[in-house]
């Protein structure tokens, strides 16, 4: 997924661009310089002749007030940002593809125990088929059976769906077409890895989403001060020097030389208030993005308290779970035993199969739900492990 996921491959474009952005602003920061030649031909009293020039023309203004480094600031702010939602991205894939994995393993063992519970209900549908014939039973429990068969055909179509669309999105996570993942899933289940218990106050610094909404906020803060600075008087200076000759070839030598040196003040005195609009955008961009910031940390604690509860509700619930697949395998046993002993009927056997076929699912299930209770905890605590893998794609592409 870390080598074909085309959101990653998106996110790594933006923070191209940004860190792009953000040489654009350095770069109003430093001289500027522009070479320019030209030729001409002029007519006078009936004479005709040639003027050839060359000049450089130098800028540089002064930044007096700021407005040029808070541009600055502000976009490389805005590039640190990207990183991290990068990085951000980078956790987000992880977990998601986690999880769709290990959905489409649950939905394929679940289609297993289903399809056996389909037999099961056949079974059972037959022999109860046999004793009415043999007028041992009642057509109720004859159509209770074929009701039973029915009921446990309505899960394939939908279990098939499940799997299938599980399998699509671990496809599409790693850059694929939807169907080349859609077989070769792998049908082990493990159990779910320990997470160290600390607290919430201290994980979410480790979270990158929130570190590129704290850079956000001071880009923003950057850009209040250059809508402020761009208010105040601009001063530069430039400079003009540059040679002049009647032929092309004698134009390195040409005594002809000209020069200028030019300081430069601008005081805006009437722009129909579009200044002061900028500062008050600005100023309010800045404040929503406090806000979001805010938000984003509240969410972030919020996170990671509720993938906590997910935990201790699944750690709770799995050996229930475990429980109620040993009593239903005692109860196949028995029944079985005295199936084998001539004081049972085999309908009996079928029952407990049934039941224990349905604790299994039970089982799958809650084993499944907290692997995924701790994918989410682990995706809410962030972490650096994309580092590594960053630093090794910036070396390959040369950036």
């Amino acid at each position: 997924a870390f080598r074909g996921n085309l959101d990653i491959a998106i996110a790594y474009e933006r923070v191209k661009a940004a860190r792009a952005v953000a040489g654009v602003a350095r770069g109003a920061e430093a001289l500027q310089l522009d070479l320019t030649g030209n030729r001409g031909r002029s007519k006078v009293f009936g004479t005709t002749a040639d003027k050839y020039s060359r000049s450089g023309v130098a800028s540089y203004e002064l930044d007096i007030w700021g407005r040029l480094s808070a541009s600055t600031e502000a976009a490389r702010k805005d590039m640190a940002a990207t990183v991290y939602d990068l990085r951000a991205l980078y956790i987000t894939v992880s977990a998601e593809l986690a999880d769709s994995y290990y959905v489409a393993v649950e939905r394929s063992l679940q289609l297993k125990i289903a399809r056996l519970m389909v037999e099961t209900a056949k079974e059972r549908y037959s022999l109860n088929a046999q004793r009415y014939k043999e007028g041992l039973t009642s057509a109720r429990d004859l159509f209770v059976s074929e009701e039973g068969v029915a009921v446990a055909r309505t899960r394939l179509p939908a279990l098939v769906s499940e799997l299938a669309g599980a399998s699509h999105a671990v496809a599409i996570f790693t850059g694929n077409p939807p169907s080349a993942m859609i077989s070769g899933i792998d049908l082990v289940q493990p159990e779910p890895p320990d997470v160290p218990a600390l607290l919430p106050s201290v994980l979410i610094r480790r979270r990158p989403d929130l570190q590129a909404a704290f850079h956000r906020v001071e880009a923003n803060n950057s850009r209040v001060g250059a809508a402020i600075a761009d208010r105040f008087p601009s001063f530069s200076l430039t400079g003009d020097y540059g040679e002049a000759s009647a032929s092309l070839g004698s134009l390195i030598s040409s005594p002809n030389v000209f020069w200028s040196l030019l300081l430069q003040a601008s005081l805006p005195v009437l722009d129909g208030g579009r200044r002061k609009a900028e500062v008050l955008k600005s100023e309010a961009v800045f404040n929503e993005s406090l806000l979001e910031y805010r938000l984003a940390l509240l969410n972030a604690l919020k996170d990671v308290e509720g993938a906590l509860e997910e935990n201790r509700a699944a750690i709770t619930a799995l050996p229930l779970a475990k429980a109620r697949v040993d009593a239903a395998s005692g109860a196949l046993d028995e029944a079985t035993n005295k199936y084998g002993n001539g004081v049972g009927g085999y309908i009996d056997v079928l029952t407990e199969r049934q039941r224990l076929y349905e604790a299994m699912s039970g089982l799958v299930s809650a084993r499944r739900t907290l692997i995924s209770a701790r994918i989410s905890l682990i995706r809410s605590l962030g972490g650096d492990f994309m580092e590594k893998r960053i630093l090794e794609r910036a070396a390959v592409s040369g950036r």
